[in-house]
């Protein structure tokens, strides 16, 4: 949790210094996908709006359609979201104790 904060918390540094950076804001998005699916779901609404503003900045770049629509499979299939959770819980478990 701690690296994903101080990751966020950069990549927010980069876009107020730069507010027309696709690929920072393509960052925060992945980064909030990966919060959203290892720690707080509610994070998928930031990764949607980060992505959304990649695409505003870059409407060509596929790269942060790609990225929305998987933000967009997380929010609408809440099952999928949660076995996702669980089986990278377990993977951790795994390289904790293994």
């Amino acid at each position: 949790k701690v690296e994903l904060d101080f990751l966020i918390q950069e990549t927010e540094k980069t876009i107020k210094e730069s507010p027309w950076d696709f690929r920072a804001y393509l960052k925060l998005g992945q980064i909030y996908n990966v919060y959203a699916v290892m720690l707080d779901p509610s994070k998928l609404a930031n990764a949607e709006e980060a992505l959304n503003a990649a695409i505003a900045a870059s409407p060509t770049n596929q790269q942060a359609y790609w990225g929305l629509a998987q933000t967009k499979y997380f929010i609408l299939s809440p099952f999928v979201t949660h076995c996702v959770i669980s089986s990278t819980h377990s993977s951790i478990d795994l390289v904790v104790t293994g």
